[in-house]
C-alpha cells in the first residue's frame, strides 16, 4: 500500500495528471470518489475523458502525476490495482465465436474473485441462451453479458465509458438501477463518462465537466444543479449579461447567459429566468458561449 491508504473512504484518487499528444493535451486533472458513490465524468467529444480514463486503467501512461486506486497505484502492486477495476465501455470484448460457458471459464482462470454463481445469477435472470455463440446476440443482450462479466468479478470500481450507448430506453434504466444497487453497500464506486446527461442528473452524486482537458466545473452534483440559472433576453440587455454572466450565447438576436445563483437577484424587468439544467450548463461551459472580461 501507500501513502493514500489513509484515506479509507477513497475508492479512486486521480492527483494533478496531465497527458500530451500532438494535438491535444489532458493537463491537471483531478478527482476524488469515496466509496458508494457515483461519480458522473462529462464533456463534450474530444474533451479528454476516455483520455483520462485510458490512464486510469493503464492504457496510457501520465506524462505527470498519479492514480490511486482503492490505496494502490500501479507501480506499488499491479495486481491489486487492475484487480480494484471493472471496465465496460460500448465496444463488445469478447470474439463472436465464444458462448457463454467459454467465458465463464476464462474469468474464472483470471480472477481469483470470480464469483460463478453471481455470473449465472445475470445469465439466467437476463434469460442470455448459453449455448448460442454471442456474436449472434443483439446489442442489449451483450450489453448484459458485458454487465454480467465484469459485476461477477466485484470490483471496488466500475468504469463506465459510453456503456450504455445506443441502448433502448427500458434497458438503459435497467443499467442504472444496476448501477445504483451496485453502490449501495458503501464499499463500491462508479465512475460514469456518458453524453446522456439526464442517467447523470439521475443518479450522479458528484460531477466533473470537461473541455479542452482541462477540468471547469467539478462538485457535487445537487450543488451544481442549484447554483446557475438560465437568463434570456434581447441586444438591448448585452450590458447587463456582459457585466453578470458567465458565459453568453447569441441566435438570432436572442440572448442566453449561464448566471450563477449568486447574481440572480435584482436582474431587470424583461429578462426571463430558469433554473439550468445540466445539459444547459455543459452546453455553456463547453467554450459554446462566449466569456467577457469583467476586469475591463
Amino acid at each position: 500500500m501507500n501513502s493514500n491508504q489513509e484515506n479509507k473512504k477513497c475508492i479512486l484518487q486521480v492527483n494533478d495528471v496531465s497527458k500530451s499528444f500532438i494535438n491535444f493535451r489532458l493537463q491537471d486533472i483531478n478527482l476524488f470518489l469515496e466509496k458508494g458513490q457515483i461519480l458522473g465524468y462529462i464533456g463534450p467529444n474530444g474533451a479528454g475523458k476516455t483520455t483520462t480514463i485510458k490512464i486510469i486503467t493503464n492504457q496510457y501512461k501520465p506524462d505527470k502525476g498519479a492514480v490511486y486506486v482503492n490505496g494502490y497505484t500501479i507501480e506499488c502492486s499491479e495486481i491489486d490495482f487492475k484487480k480494484s477495476i471493472g471496465y465496460i465501455a460500448d465496444q463488445f470484448l469478447f470474439p463472436d465465436f465464444f458462448k457463454i460457458y467459454t467465458i465463464e471459464k476464462i474469468l474464472e482462470d483470471f480472477y481469483d474473485s470470480f464469483d460463478k454463481q453471481m455470473f449465472y445469477s445475470y445469465i439466467h435472470s437476463w434469460k442470455l441462451p448459453v449455448n448460442q455463440k454471442v456474436g449472434t446476440f443483439s446489442k442489449g443482450m451483450k450489453a448484459r453479458l458485458m454487465f454480467a462479466s465484469v459485476l461477477s468479478r466485484n470490483p471496488k470500481l466500475l468504469i463506465l465509458d459510453e456503456a450504455t450507448s445506443g441502448l433502448d430506453p427500458v434497458l438503459r434504466e435497467e443499467m442504472l438501477q444496476i448501477l445504483k444497487d451496485y453502490v449501495k453497500d458503501g464499499e463500491h464506486s462508479v465512475l460514469l463518462s456518458t453524453h446522456i446527461l439526464y442517467e447523470v442528473e439521475a443518479i450522479a452524486d458528484w460531477i466533473c465537466i470537461i473541455d479542452k482537458g482541462i477540468c471547469v466545473v467539478s462538485g457535487a452534483k445537487d450543488h451544481i444543479l442549484n447554483s446557475y440559472w438560465i437568463i434570456t433576453g434581447s441586444m438591448k440587455d448585452l450590458p447587463y449579461f456582459q457585466k453578470e454572466c458567465e458565459y453568453i450565447y447569441e441566435n438570432n438576436c436572442e440572448l442566453r447567459g449561464l448566471i450563477k445563483d449568486t447574481q440572480i437577484k435584482g436582474i431587470p424587468k424583461g429578462i426571463k429566468r430558469k433554473k439550468a439544467n445540466l445539459e444547459e450548463i455543459v452546453f455553456f461551459y463547453s467554450k459554446r458561449g462566449y466569456k467577457y472580461d469583467k476586469s475591463t
